[in-house]
């Protein structure tokens, strides 16, 4: 047997351990880390033993254990090498998963940092998620159609000065059903009050940084009390504005009467992350990610220009719960962009994309598709020519920035971007077959 490591566990009096095996024996130790990034000795000695019972949290093959989606706390490796292990996660009950994470290397770094992302089914042979010495922006990676019982996750890193620092984030298993190729998209929703359902959650008109949220006479036609409900895993929720780039923010911290705005949707803000906790009759209270002790809060009745804003979440009253009822689905619309003609510009002055290469074999029947349009923070790539035994790969590159975000292996020819944050600006997507073969197609977020 071997020690796994859970690294940058950094506050709380308690941790949560997913990924072990049921009725199995395991022992435990803790090792503090000094802010001079000294470590100090284990405790004395592992902890006492204890053993998981039949229905387990991660092991394989009979499917009692499994529970998805599954995820684990983000985490960062400065001045240190760091070797992460997400220990056995019981993936059984699914046909195929995707695994997911945000990633970015910030900092002067030189060759000899670096981080290496892998992971294993059933116990089988590593592959390779992510590789990359030196710093990077920050990049979102996906491996998809992954079967098996059993899946772990190994994370390696290292930087050699506290100003050289790896970030990881959004870790998250999925059913690839949720993910990677399903009928569905996000939920529209309109937030009611209960106590004053007559009123709901209103943005104004269009969306700047910082721009008030209040109450207003509830209309299903009004779009600025419609709202993308964006899933960012363990029960939490972010809500974006139909047809805008900004989400309903609680700004940091939390204090009762603290105004909430809206703000460039981002899938790391927390501020922007709520809790679905469902009280009774239907209704829920919206607590907020990082300040747990508070939620959203519409005040004492309901009229036209009523402040929303954050109220002790301990509290029983109405004004803090909320109907949240579907009225679309970002997939109901359906548009294709148009192919681009000429060549494509060069992206950070390394890639070039030709028009050779817009379609299979030159055949003009066979484009790919993006819908719904206008896009938003989700959307869908349909690629024909997909299949078992020819997968693809996807790219979304900006051509401002070069930055890109990676789907890779998929076997299905819809292919679902979901919760990604970008900015307005023309993008290309880009898939690539297993067999060499390639598409392009450009993409305008406005």
């Amino acid at each position: 047997s071997s020690w796994t490591t859970k690294t940058s566990i950094r506050s709380g009096s308690s941790y949560t351990v997913t990924g072990l095996n049921s009725n199995t024996t395991y022992q435990w130790q803790v090792r503090s880390k000094c802010s001079n990034n000294s470590g100090a000795g284990y405790n004395q000695g592992p902890g006492p033993d204890f053993t998981t019972s039949g229905g387990g949290n991660g092991g394989g093959g009979g499917g009692s254990g499994c529970s998805l989606p599954w995820t684990d706390n983000d985490f960062s490796v400065s001045n240190e090498t760091t070797n992460y292990s997400s220990g056995v996660i019981d993936i059984s009950c699914a046909s195929s998963v995707c695994l997911s994470m945000t990633l970015a290397g910030i900092g002067n770094m030189e060759g000899s940092d670096y981080i290496n992302v892998t992971y294993r089914v059933n116990g089988g042979s590593t592959q390779t998620l992510y590789q990359k010495t030196d710093s990077f922006s920050e990049r979102s990676e996906e491996d998809c159609g992954i079967s098996g019982n059993t899946l772990e996750i190994f994370i390696e890193a290292k930087t050699s000065v506290s100003n050289e620092t790896y970030y990881i984030s959004d870790i998250l298993v999925e059913s690839q059903g949720n993910n990677g190729g399903g009928s569905g998209g996000s939920n529209i929703v309109q937030i009611t009050k209960r106590n004053a359902p007559n009123f709901a959650v209103d943005g104004k008109g269009g969306g700047a940084n910082g721009q008030n949220v209040h109450l207003w006479g509830t209309s299903s036609s009004n779009v600025n009390q419609q709202w993308v409900e964006i899933s960012r895993g363990g029960g939490y929720y972010s809500y974006q504005k139909l047809n805008t780039n900004y989400c309903l923010d609680g700004k940091g911290g939390g204090a009762n009467g603290q105004n909430v705005h809206l703000w460039t949707c981002n899938s790391n803000n927390q501020n922007q992350h709520w809790q679905k906790a469902s009280t009774s009759g239907g209704a829920y209270k919206l607590i907020k990610r990082n300040a747990s002790g508070y939620a959203l809060n519409g005040g004492s009745n309901g009229s036209n220009g009523q402040n929303v804003n954050l109220y002790n979440s301990s509290s029983t009253s109405h004004n803090l719960q909320w109907f949240i009822n579907t009225v679309g689905n970002t997939s109901m619309a359906y548009a294709e962009e148009a192919a681009p003609s000429g060549k494509i510009e060069t992206i950070n002055n390394k890639k070039e994309i030709s028009e050779s290469e817009y379609t299979i074999d030159g055949n003009n029947d066979d484009e790919m598709r993006i819908y719904p349009l206008p896009v938003l923070n989700q959307f869908k790539v349909e690629i024909p020519g997909v299949d078992l035994s020819n997968p693809v790969s996807v790219e979304l590159i900006a051509l401002s920035s070069g930055a890109i975000i990676h789907k890779n292996n998929y076997n299905n020819s819809i292919i679902e971007f979901n919760n990604v944050s970008i900015i307005p600006g023309v993008y290309v997507v880009r898939a690539i077959f297993n067999d060499g073969r390639s598409m392009v197609k450009k993409m305008v977020k406005n």
